[in-house]
């Protein structure tokens, strides 16, 4: 697997984080739908998603390179980590929504899920 392969698969929590936390903290119109949105378009078929994503990949001169593969896993994978992380997120009590995002999620959270982190449970 090349560089830019596994620093993306590496990568994929960090732009779900903030969105999770959005999703498991606050309450706005329509937030259920807009969480099940992105998680439900990975019921499809992959095959739906093969020719947006070559038109796309062609127009912006990206076709054939090892940052498309990136770029394809982050957008497919990005759904299902928010949705796992909302259920950690979820879970943490509310007494401690005093804290801004950037305390909450190095003091609090990430202690949380080091387990998770570290796959060593």
């Amino acid at each position: 697997m090349s560089a830019p392969v596994q620093a993306r698969t590496i990568d994929t929590p960090r732009p779900a984080q903030p969105a999770a936390y959005a999703f498991s903290r606050y309450r706005f119109l329509g937030d259920k739908h807009l969480f099940f949105w992105p998680l439900s378009n990975r019921m499809a078929p992959p095959a739906v998603f093969v020719l947006p994503f070559l038109r796309l990949y062609s127009a912006i001169g990206l076709f054939d390179t090892p940052f498309t593969v990136a770029l394809a896993h982050c957008l497919f994978n990005v759904p299902l980590v928010i949705w796992i992380l909302e259920g950690f997120m979820s879970g943490a009590p509310r007494e401690i929504d005093g804290y801004s995002f950037p305390v909450f999620f190095v003091k609090l959270f990430l202690p949380l899920i080091a387990c998770w982190w570290q796959r060593e449970c």
